[in-house]
């Protein structure tokens, strides 16, 4: 049996899962919204947990042969009625001090749940301990496994800026230090982009934010990587003054994208870099400079690969279902 956490509306999971259907697998798709699938039977003694989604149908843990860690998945029941009765019964008045004790121990349960998936399934990909990883950290990571990486800064006022800039002289580009903004309302959309800071437009004192040498590129890289093996495509967005400095800007212009081969001394500095990370899988950016240097930017563990495996014709979620499949 193999076992997917997602979330509902992840495209790519629903492709690997017709490759599933083709090769005859049994396999399991818990998506985070499903609040219909429950957790029963764990035994700490035997390490034994249930997975059941109706009366008749149970999965057990000794069953699943492989596990691919996509999404969430795995979710904390609501627990509001829980802190409701206890609020009753016990404390009166002090529900969201009682919710937040509740909160914390479906945590560690689900933390138990989780760590025993990963450590207990022979056959994995992904790691779901590290599915939102630090960017900061992941670039003092690659810098000392000798990759190279831009310039960086965290400023939070108009003064550092200036004198980051009177040292330098050099443009300079701010990102958010985490996923940044992803919101889609009735009215309108919003999104974190790569953006060219205006040190006209920067107020006095701002929120502490990440500051990057702006590099003139040639073209950008984005690799998926897959137990030790590298599917790379080269995007040329600089042709474009609205994706010059983020290729996901423009819906108008269509890029190009080619198959890219990175060299072995790049790939072995990455794997290295994979393995300190504790990953298997996931997807890296890199930009090539005018001297064709490559300067990597960031990994994203549960990033999308469609848009590299699409262009390039690399089937990765056929590759994928093959290995959920060993």
């Amino acid at each position: 049996m193999i076992l997917i956490l997602s979330s509902l509306y992840d495209s790519s999971t629903t492709n690997v899962l017709y490759w599933l259907l083709q090769m005859k697998n049994d396999f399991f798709r818990l998506n985070t919204e499903d609040l219909k699938t429950k957790v029963s039977n764990i035994d700490l003694n035997i390490g034994e947990i249930e997975l059941s989604y109706d009366l008749n149908n149970k999965i057990s843990l000794k069953d699943i042969t492989s596990v691919w860690f996509r999404r969430t998945g795995l979710v904390n029941n609501n627990i509001s009625n829980f802190s409701t009765q206890i609020e009753e019964t016990i404390i009166p008045g002090n529900s969201k001090y009682i919710s937040s004790i509740l909160k914390s121990e479906l945590a560690i349960m689900h933390e138990y749940i989780i760590d025993t998936l990963y450590t207990c399934i022979p056959n994995k990909i992904g790691n779901p301990k590290v599915s939102g990883l630090n960017k900061l950290i992941t670039l003092k990571l690659a810098k000392a496994h000798g990759l190279l990486v831009p310039e960086s800064f965290i400023i939070s006022s108009s003064e550092e800026l200036e004198e980051v800039i009177k040292h330098s002289g050099e443009e300079y580009i701010s990102k958010a230090f985490a996923e940044g903004v992803y919101l889609f309302t009735k009215e309108n959309g919003y999104y974190t982009y790569t953006e060219k800071v205006v040190k006209e437009d920067v107020p006095d004192n701002f929120f502490p934010s990440l500051l990057q040498k702006c590099i003139q590129k040639l073209y950008e890289i984005r690799a998926f990587y897959l137990n030790g093996k590298f599917y790379s495509m080269a995007i040329f967005s600089q042709q474009n003054e609205e994706t010059a400095v983020d290729f996901r800007k423009s819906n108008k212009f269509k890029n190009r994208y080619v198959p890219y081969l990175l060299s072995s001394d790049i790939e072995s500095k990455l794997i290295a870099l994979f393995k300190d990370l504790n990953l298997n899988s996931g997807s890296v950016d890199f930009i090539v400079n005018k001297s064709n240097d490559l300067i990597f930017l960031e990994v994203n563990p549960v990033g999308q690969y469609a848009m590299t495996s699409q262009p390039c014709n690399y089937n990765l979620d056929k590759l994928i279902a093959e290995t959920l499949s060993i």
